[in-house]
């Protein structure tokens, strides 16, 4: 084993660097990028144009956390290459809203670099020979989805749409299954060493700092007329709803999820644990995507009708949202969280009710925070007994 791979232990634990959260910020800033872009056409093509463009940006961020944890923020002589992503992560980032335009090889070109460049990296400090296997095995699937890439970008935006859905089922798929290859098992990276806890920090951190971003763009809305009682009042209800969103994933559980973690996890693999928590992200994002737009609305237009789109957006990004953590929570206890299950379902007719009436922003806002608070109390009450293993 050379000297390079003997540097450091890919297993051992390790807190979140300051690094690493730096490098978020340029995926925070993605998410602001992607609500441009849906509010620019709420549409079923926006939507269909604005989750193709998240699963992209953020399979890149779970590909580079991932490597991060193993590697990248250990290594030495490695950590240079998260602020090289980072540049390249700001450009693409910042092309979200042309992609579809005019500008698709801006978006294109940095993450096919991402994609090929990073993982090539990764394989020259790996210390587990089945990893070094998986950087290879990531490059091939990486340089197959590049064909539909490249050719999407050459391609009209209408026919660029769906080769570049194509590519995307592409890269989603390879990261799902862990890149499979002839003569080579997924199941090689089961038992090897991984900072669990670690990885599950550094998305819980990263879902901190999207919700900084919701107050961020809440206190926009504010600022923009702070005299008019409507839009204050609008402001202040999507900054409520928001606090109920902290106290579902930061609050009620959070003493009893890391009791879980502690004692009761040996069922669900290090390796399972943090891809539970990193494609979980990925949901949440489109969620807070979707939740953005729709508060941008309102806080703008309180007193106009919200109208189907944006109605669904708004309560159903806080669905996705709450359904997505029960889901999580499912997986990792084995429990079925019902309040967030019930409220979820709640959030999901509510939604689809409010659409069809003649509500204002406001009005709508008002019963999206009613619900999110009631959700959010009744979990409270149940989010100890998480901890509790479920009986055989």
């Amino acid at each position: 084993m050379s000297q390079s791979h003997t540097a450091f232990d890919p297993a051992a634990p390790q807190e979140v660097s300051t690094l690493e959260l730096f490098f978020d910020l340029v995926y925070v800033f993605a998410i602001s990028m992607l609500a441009q872009h849906l509010a620019s056409d709420v549409s079923w093509r926006g939507v269909l144009e604005t989750a193709l463009l998240s699963l992209t940006v953020f399979t890149i961020w779970a590909f580079t956390t991932y490597e991060s944890t193993m590697v990248l923020s250990r290594a030495r002589g490695t950590r240079w290459a998260l602020l090289v992503v980072m540049l390249l992560g700001l450009v693409m980032n910042a092309s979200i809203p042309g992609a579809f335009g005019e500008s698709p090889w801006s978006f294109v070109v940095p993450m096919l670099v991402i994609q090929l460049g990073r993982p090539a990296l990764t394989r020259a400090f790996d210390v587990y020979a089945a990893l070094r296997r998986h950087r290879e095995a990531m490059i091939v699937w990486a340089l197959v989805s590049a064909v539909p890439w490249i050719i999407g970008a050459l391609s009209a935006p209408d026919a660029r749409l769906w080769w570049w859905l194509g590519a995307v089922a592409i890269d989603v798929l390879g990261m799902r299954l862990r890149h499979p290859m002839p003569g080579r098992s997924a199941d090689d990276l089961a038992d090897l060493g991984f900072d669990a806890p670690h990885q599950v920090e550094r998305t819980r951190l990263f879902l901190l700092i999207c919700l900084g971003e919701a107050i961020v763009q809440a206190g926009i809305g504010i600022a923009g007329a702070p005299q008019h009682l409507e839009h204050l009042a609008g402001g202040v209800l999507a900054m409520l709803t928001i606090v109920c969103l902290w106290y579902l994933f930061f609050g009620a559980a959070q003493d009893a999820i890391g009791t879980f973690l502690e004692t009761q996890s040996a069922s669900v693999t290090q390796l399972r644990l943090g891809e539970l928590a990193t494609n979980g992200q990925q949901v949440l994002v489109l969620a807070f995507v979707a939740f953005a737009v729709g508060t941008e609305r309102v806080v703008h237009e309180p007193a106009e009708r919200l109208g189907q789109g944006p109605t669904a957006l708004l309560f159903g990004g806080v669905a996705v949202a709450v359904g997505a953590y029960a889901l999580f929570l499912h997986h990792l206890t084995g429990h079925v969280v019902v309040p967030l299950v019930v409220g979820a379902a709640v959030l999901v007719a509510a939604g689809g009710i409010a659409a069809n009436l003649p509500l204002p922003g406001l009005t709508s806002m008002t019963l999206l925070l009613l619900i999110s608070a009631t959700t959010a109390l009744a979990f409270g009450r149940v989010a100890t007994h998480l901890a509790v293993p479920v009986a055989d």
